[in-house]
């Protein structure tokens, strides 16, 4: 333990901080609104407490806003503010403070993680590498809906065509298309990026005719578009003949 001066100065370093840190938001609410008395602050808005807490610049930080906001009078959270603070923790990797979180929210705000919520965290595990864990999301979102959205499943193919493709294509294999997941133009759009990447050209002519054949999707303007600046890059525009 630090000497007790020291001690003492660090109490009061820390203290002086959290001080100025709620000064600075109070004075940053008062500031919303020009027309509002003296006795009576504006409310903040949820863009607002978003920013507030998007501006942290430490995981602690950012909760001591979120946990602010949550005193204020007339302020209540909302998907909005919950994925500001989970964006922030998911940029320091707290992704256990990121759990709980989640299973707050049905209680604080009475409704369950909607799928943008789920997005950002897939996006965190994937700029923090965590391949099993991006995929491990599902998990997740079983708590709390009965099957995860095709958007959801989109956000995981993304970040996994990034990392590896053969791993991006064993997920849509075994997670969505043997669960009956029916993808659609942007599920193939992300398989053909990551084919052309890993210059493979004639397993994305291979994924074409089966988008072809799919029933209810048809390639758009991107899925060609990719497969056609590979040929381009690679010297076989003759592949178009094929």
């Amino acid at each position: 333990m630090p000497p007790p001066k020291l001690y003492n100065a660090l109490q009061n370093s820390i203290l002086s901080k959290s001080f100025t840190l709620m000064r600075f938001l109070t004075f940053q609410i008062r500031s919303l609104s020009s027309t509002s008395s003296a006795s009576a602050p504006a409310t903040p808005s949820q863009d607002h407490v978003c920013h507030l807490i998007l501006e942290q610049k430490s995981t602690s930080k950012a909760i001591e806003t979120f946990r602010w906001a949550s005193s204020l009078p007339n302020f209540t959270h909302s998907q909005s503010t919950y994925r500001a603070l989970i964006h922030k923790l998911c940029t320091f990797r707290r992704f256990d403070n990121v759990k709980q979180l989640l299973d707050e929210m049905p209680d604080s705000i009475g409704i369950p993680p909607g799928d943008e919520i789920f997005v950002t965290i897939v996006r965190g595990f994937g700029r923090a590498s965590m391949t099993r864990a991006v995929i491990k999301v599902l998990d997740l979102v079983y708590k709390f809906h009965s099957s995860p959205s095709l958007k959801i499943y989109n956000s995981i193919l993304d970040v996994l065509v990034k990392e590896d493709i053969d791993i991006a294509r064993e997920f849509y294999r075994k997670s969505m298309m043997e669960s009956g997941v029916v993808g659609d133009d942007y599920t193939f759009g992300i398989l053909m990026k990551g084919l052309c990447l890993t210059n493979r050209i004639g397993e994305g002519f291979k994924l074409l005719q089966m988008i072809k054949s799919s029933r209810g999707v048809t390639p758009n303007t991107l899925i060609y578009n990719t497969l056609l600046h590979a040929l381009c890059r690679n010297g076989k525009l003759g592949g178009l003949e094929a």
